[in-house]
């Protein structure tokens, strides 16, 4: 019983020193003005920054990858915090994006959608929407909605101005608009090698070159190792003719990765320009030796071989091509050529006939098989051929009409003949700017 009494008497003494604190609190209004403010920020702490430091953590875990974890703390924060607009906003925006990355786009819309019902001026909302229609092909929506996302004050605004300027490029061919969506991204970010890259590419298309080379001269000051930099800067040297330096740029590319066999076919490609067929044949055989089972390589060499009067060579790599791909018309056209400038006449005259049965259309096919049978001395197959020629390429037909007569008429001999020959210098010349190489 003592020990109770004492404990009774402990608790009556302390509760006298809180009667007293709070008499002292009560009757001291600063005192209790500074509690009362601290109990406020306490009820603000738990109502504001605790939701928003829910968000935070769920946005982490969506940026570190962790889906499925952040699905399902954005769909708590729902439940929890239903009545705070903008906790609910960001918590909807939220899911759209999870549904944005896993290639949900109609879900990603519908919850940005939700989003933005809650909060029209929220431009996260609008910009995940516009990914979405992006990732979906339907630019126009995805261009409004970046546009939206911006006057909003998007948080995102540098992948914005990125994706807008993207689409502009890639599926308006709005070049100017491109560029400036690329200026602003390059404003905010001067580093961008996705920005540099895309605004370099659509100089090029502007056949703005010097600007093109300048962007891209920027990529590889940040990024020397940049493939796709030296890539498209070796393309845009192609297009000034300055191979030296085109080689030079696809050399350092096979010096990356020496496997990249489309680059051996462009740096030969640069190497014929120059006449360099020695270069050429070297980068072409090397490809074939990483890719035996391409047959562009084999097409190009052949090509090659035929420019340089080597039409047995030239011919071996059409039918290795062709035994790789025995459908495919171009090489029997190739080939062809190939025979008929050997003088085998017979053998161009089959592959010629062998490509017309894969491809009825092929124009080439029919000229130079009109060639061949006028060399043969069969005219009237060959203005056959020529006419089939001309039924394809109506354009060909209606200038051809106004030349006819004349030419019969102001030469005095075999009709068959001259007509045939009238054909085909008629069609040589229509066709002699075409490349006759095809794959």
């Amino acid at each position: 019983m003592e020990g109770g009494g004492m404990k009774m008497e402990t608790i009556a003494k302390v509760a006298k020193v809180f009667q007293r604190i709070w008499e002292y609190i009560s009757n001291n209004r600063l005192i209790s003005g500074l509690i009362l403010a601290l109990l406020s920020l306490l009820f603000t702490c738990i109502v504001v920054f605790i939701p928003e430091l829910k968000l935070k953590q769920a946005q982490k875990a969506l940026d570190a990858g962790y889906t499925e974890r952040a699905n399902d703390m954005f769909a708590q924060i729902l439940l929890e915090h239903y009545d705070n607009n903008h906790v609910r906003t960001e918590a909807l925006a939220g899911r759209a994006e999870i549904y944005l990355n896993q290639k949900a786009f109609g879900r990603a819309i519908q919850y940005a959608n939700k989003a933005i019902e809650n909060n029209e001026y929220n431009g996260d909302a609008y910009y995940i929407r516009g990914m979405a229609y992006s990732l979906r092909g339907e630019p126009d929506k995805a261009i409004e909605d970046f546009s939206v996302a911006l006057e909003h004050g998007t948080k995102r605004k540098e992948d914005t101005y990125l994706y807008r300027g993207i689409e502009y490029y890639s599926e308006k061919r709005n070049y100017d608009k491109a560029i400036a969506d690329f200026n602003a991204l390059l404003k905010i970010n001067p580093k961008s090698i996705l920005g540099l890259s895309y605004r370099g590419m659509a100089y090029f298309d502007k056949k703005e070159y010097d600007l093109t080379i300048a962007d891209f001269n920027t990529v590889l000051k940040i990024s020397p190792k940049s493939i796709s930099g030296l890539a498209y800067r070796g393309l845009t040297y192609i297009q000034k003719k300055d191979y030296d330096l085109a080689i030079a740029d696809y050399t350092k590319v096979l010096e990356i990765d020496p496997n990249a066999t489309i680059f051996y076919l462009k740096r030969g490609l640069a190497y014929e320009a120059k006449g360099e067929y020695a270069h050429v044949i070297a980068d072409y055989t090397r490809a074939m030796e990483i890719e035996p089972n391409n047959t562009l390589y084999y097409s190009y060499r052949g090509s090659t071989y035929y420019d340089n009067g080597d039409y047995d060579l030239a011919i071996a790599d059409y039918t290795k091509a062709l035994e790789i791909k025995p459908n495919n018309a171009g090489y029997y056209y190739s080939r062809g050529d190939a025979y008929s400038a050997n003088g085998d006449y017979d053998l161009a005259i089959a592959d010629f006939t062998k490509a017309l049965e894969i491809d009825p259309n092929d124009e080439d096919s029919f000229f130079y098989r009109a060639i061949v049978y006028w060399r043969q001395g069969d005219y009237n197959r060959a203005i056959e051929d020529c006419n089939r020629t001309l039924e394809i390429r109506q354009d060909y037909a209606m200038t051809l009409d106004h030349a006819e007569t004349d030419i019969k008429t102001a030469l005095n001999i075999d009709h068959n003949r001259v007509t045939a020959q009238m054909f085909l210098d008629f069609l040589r010349m229509q066709m002699s700017s075409k490349n006759t190489l095809r794959s």
